[in-house]
């Protein structure tokens, strides 16, 4: 498993000179108010974690996760959850500009990261 950190967790023209990370925030459920707040990383890292790459893990419970990724809420990670966590890496992925593929791993958490790392911090 290889460690994903939130707190690590874009220049795309958003304003005063802040990366646009809007439609990262859309792609996991987060306000799109273009802010690299605690929600947008928490939400961000949830995705992360439960993909094979993350570890398959659930540090905010699989419920979490559930709601994330916008599938039904009920705490059995199964074909449903992985489908709708698959769609959401792809939007992720498109949404920070890497190869849109619905696999969470390296290249898209570099992605990620740097996107993050330009915007707006609360």
């Amino acid at each position: 498993a290889h460690a994903c950190n939130p707190s690590t967790l874009g220049d795309q023209g958003a304003p005063s000179g802040y990366t646009d990370i809007t439609a990262l925030q859309r792609a996991v459920g987060a306000e799109p108010d273009n802010v690299a707040g605690p929600d947008t990383r928490k939400r961000v890292y949830a995705v992360a974690s439960a993909s094979k790459w993350g570890g398959q893990h659930f540090p905010f419970g699989v419920e979490y996760t559930q709601a994330v990724v916008g599938t039904t809420v009920d705490g059995e990670w199964g074909d449903a959850s992985w489908e709708a966590h698959d769609a959401t890496v792809e939007a992720v992925q498109a949404a920070v500009s890497t190869e849109v593929d619905g696999v969470y791993g390296p290249a898209t958490n570099n992605a990620v990261n740097s996107a993050l790392a330009g915007a707006e911090k609360p």
